[in-house]
């Protein structure tokens, strides 16, 4: 009786960052049942959440999309990525059908690539056209959560950086080259 509260204590635990390790057959049934009883209101209120998160994202991406004259002019700041690969990450759920994948059960069958435990380490990488100051792309063996914590890998992009800047990355054209000769 003890070890069934605890197990159950320690799954609750692991879903916060992995909701399908632990489904039980009960627990699965009952989450099904209260999904149909959702109401057009939760319903309506999803999609207004849905809608509201897709436009800021579609108006983030545009903000942050690669224009080439930018680079001509020398006006984008050196950059540099830390990211992880040692952790399996979440790439895509197995699905019969698109009316499945309003189920629970239909997160079960998952497939997994590299990355931190939430971000995969393809997708951590700049956008296309953007690029990486030299010695700015830092790989480390943390997680998602954990990643800044790995004060090295900070240190070491922060001096990437920081050596790209005194290149004269990002200055414009005229203080690029004031910056290499000083």
């Amino acid at each position: 009786m003890i070890a069934e509260a605890v197990r159950k204590v320690e799954v609750s635990h692991d879903r916060t960052l992995a909701p399908q390790i632990g489904t039980l057959s009960s627990e699965s049934s009952n989450a099904q049942q209260q999904q149909h009883n959702n109401t057009s209101g939760q319903r309506n209120r999803n999609l207004d959440y849905l809608t509201r998160t897709l436009a800021e994202i579609k108006r983030f991406r545009a903000e942050t999309y690669y224009r080439p004259q930018l680079t001509e002019t020398n006006s984008y700041p050196p950059l540099a990525v830390i990211y992880g690969k040692d952790t399996p990450t979440v790439f895509a759920a197995h699905v019969s059908s698109r009316e499945a994948i309003a189920c629970t059960d239909a997160y079960d069958d998952l497939v997994f690539r590299s990355g931190d435990g939430v971000v995969l380490a393809k997708e951590a990488m700049l956008p296309a056209g953007y690029e990486l100051v030299k010695g700015g792309r830092i790989s480390t063996d943390r997680g998602h959560i954990t990643i800044l914590g790995d004060l090295e890998s900070v240190g070491k992009a922060l001096q990437a950086i920081i050596k790209g800047r005194r290149k004269g990355i990002g200055l414009g054209r005229g203080l690029a080259a004031r910056s290499k000769n000083a």
